[in-house]
């Protein structure tokens, strides 16, 4: 199983909020925002998801996966359960 330090080097490779914005003000505003994953299937297909949401947790949220491809998910008690601790700190999650 992951450390938290582990979890927080693992997020090293994900995109700031702000250089987020900084590549979106370069988009055509009035553009549907989405994103993508891998189905799983045998083809691989890619799911294009829209964004219906972004919210603020805490890294104590996440969790490792030996089931998802990137190693991590959200806790099975679900999102916002994470404890406020010296370990944690803010991610940004888009839904």
């Amino acid at each position: 199983m992951k450390t938290k330090t582990q979890i927080a080097d693992e997020l090293q490779n994900a995109m700031t909020a702000a250089q987020l914005i900084e590549r979106l003000q370069e988009c055509d505003p009035d553009a549907p925002v989405l994103f993508t994953c891998n189905y799983g299937d045998y083809g691989r297909t890619m799911q294009a998801l829209p964004i219906a949401e972004i919210d603020e947790y805490l890294s104590t949220d996440i969790t490792a996966s030996a089931y998802s491809n990137s190693g991590l998910e959200f806790g099975s008690d679900g999102i916002g359960q994470g404890e406020d601790d010296d370990e944690s700190f803010a991610v940004v999650i888009l839904q």
